[in-house]
């Protein structure tokens, strides 16, 4: 290639970029109309990664009948976000008609590419025999590691769960407790709650209450509903932290949208010993509750 014509490449490329990025600025500023505007042409001129982005945005305003037919346009020239959103489409029925085995075919395209979210959709079929695949917790399992060793902290709570049960591996409950641990430090709620439980058991770890209900209030604030039911029972019976039946009405009270059986067993029991101001002290204090 010439300079002359490697200068005329650069230069049609810089506004292309431009156009992108400035798409992108408004996308997350939900400003979804001009995000469009600045997509259209990169689209339009076959860019995979507008054609993709113009998916999100079609998909974003509640069109995601377009935005299947603009992902599927990137998904066919290799982008492997784009592969991976047109199976999400097909699994949920959005803007195209449910097919499972397409969304499983398309998955794979992606996770072969190295997309990690991809990578555990297709690890989620291959656990439950879904998409057309058989029942494989094998392969569930190699799906969901090579998710997990790019981050994704999901896939680490279900590899963590398949050491747990032993389920495609060995069992390995300390394993499980490790990559519980990595998802929760990673902020996901319901990690949180799992590795909590670890250490209410003493499974994995060695057992200690209050770092179980440590764990279990920093899923429980997050709405984590089984967290708030086992921190409002920890307050009932006073495990790991001090007895405190207004404290355990009040998460219990939260809880009983998530588990109500469970919730309502010890709220009945409450409903006995708590006087009425403190139970509706602390029903008004859940009506006013703010997940975090």
């Amino acid at each position: 290639m010439t300079r002359l014509a490697l200068m005329m490449v650069l230069l049609l490329a810089f506004p292309a970029a431009a156009d992108l990025q400035k798409g992108r600025t408004a996308f997350e500023a939900d400003d979804f109309e001009a995000a469009e505007a600045a997509f259209k042409s990169d689209a339009d001129g076959g860019n995979a990664e507008g054609e993709y982005w113009m998916g999100r945005v079609r998909d974003a305003r509640s069109d995601p009948a377009g935005g299947y037919q603009w992902f599927l346009k990137a998904a066919n020239r290799g982008h492997a976000e784009a592969q991976r959103s047109v199976g999400v489409l097909l699994e949920e029925a959005r803007g195209v008609a449910r097919n499972e085995v397409k969304a499983a075919e398309w998955y794979r395209k992606s996770a072969e590419q190295g997309n990690d979210k991809a990578q555990r959709n297709l690890a989620n079929f291959h656990r439950d025999g879904r998409g057309g695949l058989k029942q494989d917790p094998a392969e569930a399992f190699r799906w969901y590691e090579a998710a997990a060793k790019q981050g994704n902290a999901k896939a680490g709570r279900s590899l963590a769960y398949m050491y747990y049960f032993g389920d495609g591996t060995r069992q390995d409950l300390a394993r499980a407790a490790q990559l519980f641990a990595a998802a929760s430090d990673d902020g996901l709620a319901a990690a949180h709650f799992d590795l909590g439980r670890l250490y209410y058991r003493g499974q994995g770890v060695e057992r200690d209450f209050l770092r179980a209900a440590e764990l279990f209030e920093q899923a429980a604030r997050s709405g984590y509903g089984k967290a708030q039911l086992w921190l409002g029972r920890m307050y009932f019976t006073g495990e790991g932290v001090a007895k405190n039946e207004a404290e355990a009405y009040f998460w219990l009270t939260l809880a009983e949208a998530q588990e109500p059986e469970g919730a309502r067993h010890f709220l009945a029991r409450l409903d006995r010993s708590l006087p009425e101001a403190g139970r509706k002290a602390a029903k008004q204090r859940a009506k006013q509750f703010d997940p975090k």
